[in-house]
């Protein structure tokens, strides 16, 4: 198989990688969390949507002739954005899998394996720190109890759900709890120790609480600090994204004192956070979008915004 030839099966084969990827993450946390792939184009896309209308209903006289002021029917924009990226370049000699005993097809494998792996990656770093970035900004529902340096200031399952508790009877529906490896030990440790029993701790897992998944991944955004912690919940499709097509392939074969190929890609998505609109400019760094002054709560109710955040720490009593 010529080099130049394998440009078309490793996009393929990223791409099924990739898809297969992410229906496996969509489906562990509950549709809080949604990567899919429309082929969406610009840098900006307005979702548009009518606003809850609270208190329109009202009594009338079977008899009564009067008149109603009219109600005005509220619509609002979330706006996504489009997030640029790059894997790669990628460079060795061309020789050095020939003497492993590797065939193209395993150059194939190897290299659609990165690309799907480093994009989803990506994706879900990336939503991570704009949800708790446009949350923070927000403070609807915000549960920041890290400066208590004692028992009130903790990681447990009282202050998630206390936490939860924020969004109300809305809490019902919260999709998943996203947290990274340290909060989620403290909260098992919390749950062993619990002398409700509200978990079964059966040696290999820890029952959901309140029928929530979590889903445990180490973002950086997670870390605030190295005490303090974030722990996100999650609205159903509190953060999405949207693949603008495949990634863009480009292999190249350089002659010399030996034969080297370098590999390297494009790729870019759009994202969406629940009831937000990003305000920020186009192509934005990590930072910015980051930043939760660049995100403008656009719901008329907290509950059908991103979710919930709680900031907490390590204290172990």
């Amino acid at each position: 198989m010529a080099w130049a030839s394998l440009r078309t099966p490793i996009v393929e084969t990223a791409v099924e990688r990739l898809s297969q990827n992410v229906d496996a993450f969509n489906a562990a946390s509950n549709g809080g969390i949604l990567l899919s792939s429309p082929n969406n184009v610009g840098d900006f896309v307005d979702q548009i949507m009518f606003g809850q209308m609270e208190k329109t209903e009202r009594r009338t006289r079977a008899n009564g002739e009067g008149t109603e002021a009219t109600i005005e029917v509220p619509q609002v924009n979330a706006t996504r954005i489009t997030v640029n990226g790059r894997f790669g370049p990628y460079h060795w000699n061309a020789q050095d899998p020939a003497w492993q005993g590797m065939a193209d097809s395993a150059v194939v494998n190897a290299l659609s394996g990165q690309v799907a792996s480093n994009i989803m990656k990506d994706q879900i770093n990336t939503l991570t720190s704009a949800a708790i970035g446009a949350i923070t900004e927000a403070a609807d529902t915000v549960s920041d109890i890290s400066a208590s340096v004692d028992a009130a200031g903790a990681i447990s399952l009282p202050a998630l759900n206390n936490t939860l508790a924020l969004l109300g009877d809305a809490s019902m529906g919260v999709a998943c709890i996203c947290m990274n490896g340290v909060s989620w030990h403290l909260l098992v440790g919390d749950a062993i120790s619990n002398s409700n029993n509200l978990f079964n701790y059966d040696g290999i897992r820890v029952q959901d609480f309140m029928g929530k998944p979590y889903v445990v991944y180490d973002a950086p955004a997670f870390t605030v600090s190295t005490t303090d912690y974030h722990i996100l919940a999650l609205n159903p499709a509190g953060a999405t994204t949207e693949n603008q097509g495949s990634p863009v392939i480009a292999m190249t074969e350089k002659t010399g004192e030996n034969i080297t190929r370098q590999f390297q890609g494009d790729y870019s998505y759009q994202l969406g956070l629940k009831g937000m609109a990003y305000g920020g400019t186009a192509d934005p760094s990590d930072a910015e979008l980051a930043t939760g002054s660049n995100w403008t709560a656009v719901y008329t109710s907290a509950k059908a915004g991103v979710g919930a955040l709680l900031t907490a720490n390590q204290f172990a009593g």
